[in-house]
């Protein structure tokens, strides 16, 4: 794999398959109602004020494909653009930030509009993104929406989510480097 990949690993260990590569950081993925793979990607925190820098970057995951992003290893320079034939466009970009959760919501205890999006982590700036999913030829559109953020300065860094499979809450653990420690439940009450 070139950069970040998705790998298929059969049970047994014995054989490693490339789903897809050319990410940067994708720390965590989830699979849509369709059984589709998405992720969050980092930003070049580097290059930020930079004509060439793209902030973090939701991804529908099609199989074979490359995201972009380039070993140093391999070349001098890191990311091709999206505009690109061979590289896969983003669904939607996040700004600055640190991706860190993916969780799609296959429950019914929040409202019809939550159903099938997925939630996306910020660590850095202590948010929580909504992504609804739209058909859009092969692959999807995606509308984002901030679902919850940080006030105050009591330390909100959200690390990883998931969603409770008989209850519907949503989960959120928060901390690391030194931020304060915390298991969150997020449920609506009509639900």
């Amino acid at each position: 794999p070139v950069a970040g990949a998705l790998l298929r690993i059969t049970r047994d260990g014995q054989a490693v398959h490339i789903v897809a590569d050319g990410f940067r950081n994708p720390y965590d993925f989830d699979f849509s109602l369709s059984g589709q793979p998405y992720t969050f990607d980092s930003d070049n925190e580097r290059c930020v004020g930079l004509p060439w820098y793209e902030g973090c970057r939701f991804y529908h995951v099609v199989p074979g494909r490359h995201y972009g992003w380039q070993a140093p290893q391999r070349a001098s320079f890191w990311r091709l653009p999206p505009y690109f034939s061979d590289v896969v466009a983003p669904l939607a970009y996040l700004g600055r930030g640190s991706p860190t959760g993916v969780a799609c919501y296959r429950h019914t205890q929040f409202p019809e509009h939550y159903r099938g999006g997925m939630f996306l982590l910020d660590w850095t700036f202590g948010r929580v993104y909504f992504v609804t999913l739209t058909r859009c030829g092969a692959s999807y559109s995606a509308q984002k929406e901030l679902f919850l953020e940080s006030v105050g300065d009591n330390g909100f860094a959200p690390t990883a989510v998931v969603v409770h499979p008989r209850t519907g809450d949503l989960y959120l653990s928060i901390g690391g480097r030194g931020t304060r420690g915390a298991v969150y439940r997020i449920r609506y009450p009509q639900g």
